[in-house]
């Protein structure tokens, strides 16, 4: 079976933060005996291969010349754009107009708009509002058809969870049906033996929107004990802002930001020296990077909204509050109760088994392998 992979960006020599979920798929995918090409609007044709998988960069009108090459298709964040070069609203088309058996996995800014969902990043200027105007009122509406007609043809719709699969269906004002299969987790990468016993947090998130909530973070280090410490490793925009929330809430000596990424095969041991993994966020279709955690054998702190409770059983495998002083509170009741510390990490890490890549890519591939057998 021939598999194209559609998504807006994907990992190079230059970029290897580009998409990695999908490159993930891209690898499981052809290690069972796939053949699998990624196809990327670009302005011009910049065909390459990364880690062995075949990338075919060029304008979305070529692309769409391409795809009766291929058996079945898979969308991954394909967006929309104005410019025609780069507008996934071409391949989506052609796609519907060929009848080409599809996939579509909705990871949740492609069916959300800014003003419902996702307006914890909204400031008043002419740039944010322009972006809003793009997202809502041309970009919406247009995903909207687009989904009703690759419904109509036969596309299945798969989703990391439960909460994704209604908030889809609520923003696009259309019901249909969906597989729920998390994005998986590499559990055999992600392992770490023994969870470490100290009062120590790590947080890794990007810098660059109030989505990850590390000011949450943040603010509940300030309810905690003077011996509990936070480090926050990301970079981005909003570094400055959270500096200066650190030292307003003298929390200076304690939580400390290290500006740079970490390499997601260098996170595992890094997560070791830490007990406690904190992953607040003000929404999340899955929370990818808690769930990497929680493999670890960490204990994972996350917020009560969104898909989180999905994953995260508070007290059972980990740590979940709905604000900075009822995580605060969670968490020293986790800390003085040593036994229940050691039980959160070790079903932590059981939930997470059942999520693996294996569990999760093969049930990806029986739908795909479904769609071509029609």
């Amino acid at each position: 079976m021939k598999i194209a992979i559609l998504t807006t960006q994907y990992p190079s020599d230059e970029n290897h933060y580009a998409h990695t979920f999908v490159h993930r798929r891209s690898l499981y995918f052809k290690e069972q005996g796939y053949d699998v090409t990624v196809l990327v609007p670009h302005k011009s044709c910049q065909p390459y291969e990364f880690e062995g998988v075949e990338v075919i960069q060029d304008q979305a009108s070529n692309l769409c010349r391409l795809l009766e090459r291929f058996d079945v298709v898979y969308f991954h964040l394909l967006n929309l754009y104005p410019q025609p070069w780069k507008n996934g609203a071409l391949l989506y088309n052609h796609i519907i107009k060929n009848k080409i058996p599809s996939a579509f996995y909705m990871h949740g800014s492609e069916v959300q708009s800014i003003s419902k969902s996702r307006n914890f990043d909204h400031q008043n200027n002419l740039k944010q509002i322009l972006r809003m105007v793009y997202k809502d009122v041309f970009f919406m509406p247009q995903m909207k058809r687009i989904v009703k007609k690759l419904h109509a043809n036969g596309t299945r719709f798969i989703t990391p969870s439960h909460w994704m699969h209604y908030e889809a269906m609520c923003q696009l004002g259309y019901s249909f049906e969906a597989e729920i299969i998390p994005n998986g987790i590499n559990t055999t990468k992600f392992d770490v033996n023994e969870l470490v016993d100290n009062k120590k947090m790590l947080c890794i998130r990007p810098l660059n929107s109030n989505k990850y909530a590390v000011d949450i973070a943040i603010r509940t280090m300030s309810f905690l004990p003077s011996d509990f410490t936070l480090d926050i490793y990301g970079k981005g925009p909003k570094y400055d802002e959270y500096i200066n929330l650190i030292s307003s809430l003298g929390l200076t000596e304690r939580v400390k930001i290290h500006s740079e990424f970490i390499n997601n095969n260098d996170m595992p041991n890094l997560m070791a020296k830490y007990s406690y993994f904190m992953s607040p966020t003000r929404m999340d279709a899955q929370g990818v990077s808690m769930c990497e955690a929680m493999s670890c054998s960490r204990v994972v702190i996350s917020s009560n909204n969104t898909a989180i409770p999905e994953f995260i059983d508070s007290g059972l495998n980990g740590i979940l509050g709905d604000s900075p002083e009822d995580l605060a509170e969670n968490i020293l009741n986790v800390e003085n109760d040593k036994s229940q510390k050691s039980i959160i990490a070790k079903e932590a890490r059981k939930s997470m088994v059942n999520i693996d890549n294996e569990v999760t890519l093969s049930k990806e591939l029986v739908i795909l392998n479904a769609l071509n057998s029609k």
